[in-house]
């Protein structure tokens, strides 16, 4: 071991021929001990925290690019997801489909490709099993690119219980004789080519020839009826009970009830509305404040701070509490809580108007589950360094990232609202979902209605390409959280 190599000249040869590799193949690779890769990496990597949890996995891979990005791969990360295709060998001439991928018994699905000029046959291959281990260790291994026709497909035969990915042989044939690819393959050549659904609002309305026939019944009703595509209101005296299409089932439920003349439960399920909302008032006080007036007033005396765009948390705790989702309240209250450690106030007001997108989610821990198309490779699209696949954090300093707002593109890490992603898609890339504390967003850009965020720091948790192309994601345009201003 040549641990008498300095630091310094340590962290040089790291940072020219270290990357993508982890602190054990590092230390194989210079000669010295894992120890001394650790120290070294807490030097050559510009974010404390992207050092110590490589020091944390010593089978970590790291990647760096030259204005401090830095991307960390637990060892436990797919090496590979399904549609890739990959060739390796003295002469690169084993090419192969990854067709499935078990994270759990650490296992890949190939099949082998011999043509690869033409993906038409790629479901006819005998899938070969191979461990993460075994995989990584292929001489001369390279990504040759995704195939996004193989993932579509398998997502439509999955959805019609057609193939397993599993299955011994990679062969699904119909009735007629034709596989999947052949039924579907000329369906598919890019993302805006597609009859890709876009969803403009979430909310659909309903539909006026349904409407018409249950409104047939309105003159038998004993109480006093207001009906739109939207929503159907009792006005009983003093009271307005209502039930609207955001409630869903109950909703279509009510409809049915009016076509049906049965009073009793179109009452019941439009009296919902206030029974819960007097359930969500004992909710909302669990909270550690209040939003009075576009201030969120903190219930302990200790201050208030005004917030623009508040509208989108009103109409999402509007929303909980109509389909009586505490974990929903009290997730909003994490991300205002962690929002609220932004040191930016400016930002603050952004960050909040940016969750009127309704693909944009909160989860539990009160972070932002956002989305980042990347290449087939899951490298960033920029610099094509930074690996983006399941499992990876991605880092930088944050005074590096571009805080000015009327900068459309500048310095920092980049996710996005869907409506962002679908408008740069294009059949190289992937979609992965990813997660983001609020007190790391650093700038919010006017374009595109504010649906792209620059920040410092976030994790890619899944690849959901295959969702997307089939359709499972709405993507909302408008901000369906918004009050109607872009």
């Amino acid at each position: 071991m040549k641990n008498d190599i300095s630091l310094e000249d340590l962290v040089l040869h790291i940072k020219k021929d270290g990357e993508g590799l982890s602190q054990v193949k590092m230390a194989a690779k210079f000669g010295v001990s894992r120890r001394r890769i650790a120290s070294a990496l807490k030097l050559a990597l510009s974010v404390p925290e992207a050092a110590e949890m490589a020091e944390a996995d010593i089978g970590a891979t790291i990647t760096t690019t030259e204005n401090g990005c830095v991307s960390v791969v637990p060892s436990g990360a797919s090496p590979a997801s399904v549609g890739d295709v990959y060739k390796w060998g003295m002469n690169g001439d084993n090419v192969a489909l990854v067709v499935w991928v078990d994270t759990d018994s650490k296992e890949l699905g190939i099949t082998r490709i011999l043509d690869l000029s033409s993906d038409d046959h790629v479901l006819h291959n005998t899938v070969d099993l191979v461990t993460f281990r075994n995989w990584k260790k292929r001489k001369n291994l390279t990504h040759v690119g995704i195939n996004h026709k193989f993932i579509f497909c398998l997502a439509t035969a999955k959805d019609e219980k057609a193939w397993d990915g599993k299955a011994e042989s990679a062969v699904y044939d119909d009735k007629a004789g034709k596989n999947w690819l052949e039924i579907y393959g000329d369906r598919f050549i890019s993302i805006k080519e597609s009859d890709v659904a876009i969803v403009e609002d979430v909310v659909k309305e309903v539909d006026h020839k349904i409407l018409k026939s249950a409104t047939g019944k309105m003159s038998e009703c004993p109480y006093r009826l207001t009906v739109s595509t939207r929503s159907i209101t009792i006005i009983e005296g003093s009271k307005v009970l209502t039930v609207t299409t955001d409630e869903g089932q109950r909703f279509q439920k009510a409809t049915e009830a009016m076509n049906e003349g049965d009073w009793d439960t179109l009452h019941k399920l439009c009296s919902g509305r206030s029974e819960r909302a007097d359930d969500y008032q004992k909710t909302i006080t669990k909270l550690g404040f209040t939003i009075k007036g576009g201030y969120v007033v903190m219930n302990n005396g200790t201050g208030q701070i005004a917030l623009g765009g508040l509208d989108s948390i009103l109409k999402r705790l509007e929303a909980f509490s109509i389909s009586g989702n505490e974990k929903g309240v009290m997730a909003l209250g994490r991300f205002i809580d962690k929002l609220l450690d932004n040191p930016d106030i400016n930002i603050m007001n952004r960050v909040v108007d940016f969750v009127k997108f309704a693909d944009v989610e909160i989860d539990e821990d009160g972070d932002i589950i956002t989305y980042k198309y990347v290449d087939g490779d899951y490298m960033d699209s920029y610099s094509h360094k930074l690996d983006n696949r399941p499992g990876a954090e991605v880092f930088m300093k944050r005074a590096l990232v571009d805080p000015n707002i009327d900068n459309e593109c500048s310095q920092g890490l980049h996710v996005c609202a869907l409506s962002y992603a679908f408008k740069f898609w294009s059949s190289g890339k992937r979609l992965v979902r990813t997660k983001l504390n609020p007190r790391d967003i650093v700038a919010i850009p006017r374009d595109y209605k504010g649906a792209k965020i620059r920040t410092c720091r976030y994790s890619s948790i899944a690849d959901v390409t295959d969702k997307f192309l089939q359709r499972k994601i709405p993507v909302d345009f408008k901000g369906f959280f918004s009050s109607g201003t872009a």
